[in-house]
């Protein structure tokens, strides 16, 4: 059943929440390719980018889902 069928019949489905955050260079930057390899690595093990945020104004934070099972 997918998601949209869950809903649809009154059924709510249940996430998992993962917080990524990437360490950054020391000039304070994301390097792009780690940060692109760790996401493959989330993304084969049913993980998917949800939102981002930032902390402070420099710390970024990438949460993920994934549905509970």
């Amino acid at each position: 059943m997918s998601t949209h069928d869950a809903e649809t019949e009154g059924e709510f489905l249940l996430w998992e929440y993962k917080i990524l955050t990437p360490k950054l260079s020391l000039t304070g930057k994301l390097d792009p390719e780690a940060l692109e390899e760790q996401l493959n690595r989330l993304g084969a093990e049913g993980w998917e980018l949800a939102a981002t945020t930032l902390y402070g104004g420099s710390t970024h934070g990438f949460v993920c889902k994934r549905p509970l099972s």
